[in-house]
């Protein structure tokens, strides 16, 4: 497994994407979320994808052909708010504000530090107090936000109305339709 895969079980355990193919988790996830991304879940999706992009492209063409755009953040930004209207009916409205929801941050700011962890000596991890500490806090958060969302799915329901199987599995905080 690559050396950022490895570091980002640390957050978002062992999934489709960060177990080992040996692992039971892994075929639990595949078995799950291959069809909930096969091709007739992602056409049920396209609105929302559309959605998403629309927003972006309203945000460039509010801003006038001026604004210097900051493609990575704006790219961040479209593919996240996507997974999570997608996958689970929530939104970050990361385009009607100029700093990004807070999930996203945390979510950005692990990413890039599971990737730095993998090309540092295990020694520079442990000396570095204050992005261990910033990382745990991001992993926290972003614990906290997902379980925050099944607690008012499970009490309100799911908002868009869409039936879901009673079989939807809780995995590290988040709800994953079968």
């Amino acid at each position: 497994m690559h050396a950022p895969l490895e570091q980002i079980r640390d957050f978002a355990g062992d999934g489709l994407f960060t177990a080992r193919t040996q692992e039971p988790n892994w075929g639990k996830a595949h078995r799950i979320l291959m069809p909930v991304f096969g091709p007739a879940a992602l056409r049920d999706m396209f609105d929302d994808m559309l959605d998403i992009a629309e927003q972006l492209l309203l945000k460039w063409e509010r801003q006038g052909p001026e604004q210097r755009i900051d493609v990575v953040d704006n790219m961040t930004r479209l593919t996240l708010d996507t997974i999570a209207l997608c996958a689970f009916d929530y939104r970050f409205n990361s385009f009607y504000q100029k700093d990004m929801h807070p999930f996203v941050g945390a979510m950005v700011r692990a990413l890039a530090e599971a990737g730095e962890r993998g090309r540092r000596l295990p020694l520079q991890n442990r000396l570095m107090l204050i992005t261990r500490r910033q990382y745990d806090e991001d992993i926290r958060f972003m614990h906290q936000i997902a379980n925050e969302l099944i607690a008012q799915r499970k009490q309100h329901g799911d908002p868009t109305g869409k039936r879901h199987s009673e079989r939807d599995v809780k995995h590290q905080g988040f709800t994953y339709r079968r």
